[in-house]
């Protein structure tokens, strides 16, 4: 791949497939892809399949296909479409759940795996068609680089989030929007903490998710699974600790501390 490959657009404006209908205001879901036959996927073009729709300018890509999945026995995989060039956007739409509330914290959690560095960029980007604007960006640049749109004071760019992503390895993606119920967007690879935004884009929620790459590509493919996206995220609370210096024997003790205590009040009462 040439050095002199353009950086993607920096945008927050919502993309569009070439045949987006407005969803149906479904709030408070969890929705799940794991593009098994199951659920009614088959291998080949992925656009009209579950509701899925792509972007305009590719009739061949992305598809459903069986070569490399996370798990189960299918995934979608973004390759070259040679009847377009370098930069033209290709990928896929999940179904658009439509208007959300803001401020709800939500959760979009996607294993990616990109067989090769040195050819086209992917991004996973989660939406708000009905105010027309993203709300998060993820770029999976093709030197190896996991960078996010964000705003730290100069305006909008990739920001580099300092952590390369794993080659030609299956790894999850994960954001959570407005964590705890505060703005703000947290990124996680992996399940370790590897960006925090503050600056909130011009959406704060995500009524869709795409997975696209710029149709760079050298010889590699990305492929993408079990896409889960819960608009009602709810993080899990931190577990009681113990009290300290008390076994199980010591907590025994305690309680039937506390019954005598009782039982003594009802006879002296």
């Amino acid at each position: 791949m040439s050095a002199n490959k353009p950086a993607m657009a920096v945008s927050d404006q919502a993309l569009y497939p070439g045949n987006q209908t407005s969803g149906g205001n479904t709030i408070y879901t969890i929705d799940n892809y794991d593009f098994e036959a199951g659920e009614g996927f088959s291998p080949g073009l992925l656009d009209g399949q579950v509701g899925w729709t792509v972007f305009a300018a590719s009739s061949v890509q992305p598809v459903i296909d069986t070569s490399d999945p996370s798990s189960g026995a299918q995934h979608v995989q973004i390759a070259n479409d040679p009847n377009n060039g370098g930069g033209t956007l290709v990928g896929g739409f999940s179904p658009d759940l439509g208007a959300q509330p803001a401020g709800v914290e939500n959760r979009v959690s996607v294993d990616v795996k990109i067989t090769a560095g040195g050819g086209a960029d992917y991004q996973v980007i989660g939406q708000a068609p009905s105010l027309g604007f993203l709300t998060w960006r993820v770029n999976l640049d093709w030197l190896g680089n996991i960078e996010v749109l964000d705003d730290t004071g100069g305006g909008l760019a990739f920001e580099d989030t300092g952590v390369p992503w794993p080659v030609n390895t299956y790894f999850n993606l994960q954001v959570i929007t407005n964590p705890g119920g505060s703005p703000g967007i947290e990124y996680y690879l992996d399940g370790a903490l590897i960006y925090s935004q503050v600056m909130m884009l011009s959406a704060d929620n995500v009524e869709q998710v795409i997975v696209l790459s710029d149709n760079w590509q050298s010889s590699e493919v990305g492929n993408f699974d079990n896409l889960m996206i819960d608009t009602d995220y709810v993080e899990p609370a931190v577990p009681a600790l113990p009290v300290p210096g008390l076994g199980t024997f010591g907590i025994i003790l305690l309680s039937l501390g506390l019954l005598w205590t009782v039982r003594r009040k009802l006879v002296l009462s």
